[in-house]
């Protein structure tokens, strides 16, 4: 009988490593710093098309070569400043900008992920570094932020509109003056790549999953089935020999915005400046080839895009 769970992100943390790419996440990463960062100084490149290509030609070597634009470049410091990380997940990003000094508070709803961030990041080495569990759009910071942020397709997972409203109009408030709020998001374009090969697997000595994809309606559902190994007392205690397996069933949802809705509800929330951004890597390139191109101009060509919206 496969095992249901309430949250789904508390068991994808047991299979976190699996499914993400180190040199692809550091490049999202440090994108996403560099665009807050370059905000905050006035310096965002300005726009042709109604978005910005950044281009990341040597990802393998990105944090040695990092991004730069305006004169700005990677890796800065976040001295004297404070920052939420929403949707943290298992806290990496989070604990990077604590590093280079920004009081940082992690938010997220998944139990388990919170549990490996604070393993994976504890107090005594980031004590200036929090975790909280919370639901992302009621979100409540103890001191005005310099910038927000919402990465890995945090606002796609909020399948409800008014909580994205909620979640923008949120961060207005908790910025300061002049502070950012920077967050990705998927576009069509990816949706349609993902059903594209509508069934795949993935297959690991400590792990086994299959993948069924749908798009429909503007909402892209993905049907899990994972097995993974049982240790402890429950497989002692079985009259079996070797690897035990568990089957669970999981179900992630993710809704797909148009960017011109996104960019109104920015507007409508207050905040001044709304600056859209696509990064280029060998990954994307690789996925966009999938695909006919759509219109050039159109930000929904793109597979992913970054947004900078200014308090």
């Amino acid at each position: 009988m496969p095992q249901q769970i309430p949250n789904p992100y508390d068991l994808i943390v047991h299979s976190y490593a699996h499914f993400q790419d180190p040199a692809v996440e550091a490049v999202r990463r440090v994108s996403a710093e560099l665009l807050a960062l370059a905000a905050l100084r006035d310096e965002l490149p300005s726009a042709t098309l109604p978005y910005v290509i950044i281009e990341a030609p040597r990802i393998n070597d990105f944090m040695s070569s990092p991004i730069s634009f305006s004169g700005s470049s990677g890796g800065g410091d976040w001295s004297d400043r404070a920052a939420a990380d929403l949707g943290c997940g298992a806290g990496e990003f989070a604990a990077g900008l604590a590093a280079r000094g920004a009081r940082v508070y992690g938010y997220d709803s998944s139990a388990e992920m919170l549990a490996r961030a604070e393993r994976d990041f504890p107090s005594a080495s980031y004590p200036n570094l929090h975790f909280i569990r919370t639901e992302l759009p009621e979100f409540n910071a103890p001191e005005p932020l310099t910038a927000c942020f919402a990465l890995h397709d945090v606002v796609n997972h909020l399948t409800n509109a008014k909580a994205v409203r909620q979640l923008f109009e949120n961060c207005y408030a908790q910025l300061e003056a002049g502070g950012c709020f920077v967050f990705d998001v998927l576009t069509e374009r990816y949706a349609r790549a993902m059903v594209a090969t509508d069934l795949s697997y993935y297959l690991a000595e400590d792990l086994t999953a299959f993948f069924y994809n749908t798009y429909k309606a503007a909402y892209l559902t993905a049907e899990i089935t994972l097995f993974l190994p049982v240790s402890g007392a429950v497989a002692d205690n079985l009259p079996v020999t070797g690897t035990l397996w568990r089957r669970h069933e999981l179900q992630i949802k993710q809704r797909i915005y148009k960017i011109s809705a996104l960019s109104k509800v920015l507007n409508d929330s207050g905040f001044r400046a709304v600056h859209w951004f696509a990064l280029r890597h060998p990954h994307a390139e690789v996925l966009r080839a999938e695909l006919p191109e759509t219109a050039d101009g159109s930000p929904e060509r793109e597979l992913r895009l970054y947004c900078c919206a200014r308090k």
